[in-house]
């Protein structure tokens, strides 16, 4: 008997956020730019924010320009309650 292979499916092509906006927290290093990455190829406008708005936040907003039109950083200290 032959052994099962999986099934393999192209979900970048599919564009399964197509439409949507995704807003990721700490996107400019580690897990949260691998998650803001993924879903710019996976069609998301995407937002993103970080402490601070380094050389790293940059190298991730080209990146993400590069798979979508869209996409916004913003420097997490701004977000903060006024006092």
């Amino acid at each position: 008997m032959g052994s099962i292979r999986p099934l393999k499916i192209n979900y970048i092509r599919m564009k399964l956020l197509e439409g949507k906006t995704a807003l990721v927290t700490g996107a400019s290093r580690g897990i949260g730019k691998a998650i803001a990455l993924s879903f710019a190829q996976h069609g998301a406008h995407v937002a993103f924010t970080d402490l601070v708005l380094d050389d790293a936040a940059k190298e991730v907003e080209n990146e993400i320009r590069h798979l979508q039109e869209k996409v916004e950083k913003l420097e997490s200290k701004k977000l903060s309650k006024a006092e």
